[in-house]
């Protein structure tokens, strides 16, 4: 997701991850967003970027190809998040 949805990304939110193509992706919850203004290489984008929101976000179940292991509550950044769904 863009730096500008992530900026109106509300907790409770469902997201998922961006690069899954499957209509089956694994989805997770928001629990909180923080900015953070440092460039930083982006491995979804393969570029540097000078700010992202750090999400932290409670996976509802464990993703089978994930690199993060089998952690179920992960921060990731913004980049590789797209939103499914924003809680009116």
């Amino acid at each position: 997701m863009t730096i500008k949805e992530a900026a109106r990304l509300q907790t409770g939110a469902i997201v998922r991850e961006s690069w899954s193509t499957q209509p089956s992706a694994v989805r997770g919850i928001v629990l909180k967003k923080r900015y953070e203004d440092l460039t930083k290489l982006e491995p979804e984008l393969c570029q540097k970027k000078n700010n992202r929101y750090m999400v932290t976000v409670a996976w509802f179940k464990i993703r089978p190809n994930s690199y993060n292991g089998r952690q179920l509550v992960t921060e990731t950044s913004s980049y590789g998040l797209m939103l499914v769904s924003n809680p009116k």
